[in-house]
């Protein structure tokens, strides 16, 4: 170890209130990394109205750890994410007689996107699921407190993504 001399007692002491150096290290090695698997669903489908319209439609999960296969540790969704989108297409003018000579297609889409973390941004090696454990163990909290604690951590940490449109 290093051992400095100086007393802060005594003036005449050898040694120095500071000690200063530098810390080199050859090898730095990483172990016991979270290995956890994922999985990802996607499902799409469309149907047509003969000539009234049509709606597609498709939904997408992907859970933290999900890679493709050649993927490495680092290369892995760090979120759980869940998206869907839906539109369609309407033709409003087949719903009146054709002596009124009216063209209006009508699309309507939407899209929804929420990505929630698995660990918290601002501190982030603590999970979320176990953040929630650590609050639900608390009890200077009532239930209510503990669920609006959980929900506001929640809605800060995730990414909510919402679009709709007519055309």
């Amino acid at each position: 170890g290093v051992r400095n001399p100086y007393n802060p007692q005594d003036a005449a002491s050898n040694g120095t209130p500071v000690v200063k150096g530098e810390l080199w290290l050859n090898e730095l090695r990483v172990s016991g990394f979270d290995n956890t698997n994922g999985w990802a669903a996607n499902m799409r489908g469309s149907t047509n109205f003969a000539d009234l319209g049509s709606i597609s439609g498709s939904v997408s999960h992907q859970t933290y750890g999900f890679g493709a296969l050649e993927s490495q540790l680092g290369q892995r969704n760090t979120s759980q994410t869940t998206s869907y989108n839906l539109s369609g297409t309407f033709n409003v003018n087949k719903l009146f007689p054709e002596e009124v000579g009216l063209n209006l297609p009508v699309s309507i889409s939407t899209s929804s996107s929420v990505s929630t973390p698995e660990f918290l941004p601002t501190q982030g090696d603590i999970r979320f699921s176990e953040f929630e454990s650590a609050v639900k163990a608390r009890d200077d909290l009532n239930d209510t407190e503990k669920d609006d604690l959980i929900q506001d951590r929640l809605q800060s940490t995730q990414t909510v993504s919402e679009t709709f449109s007519i055309n």
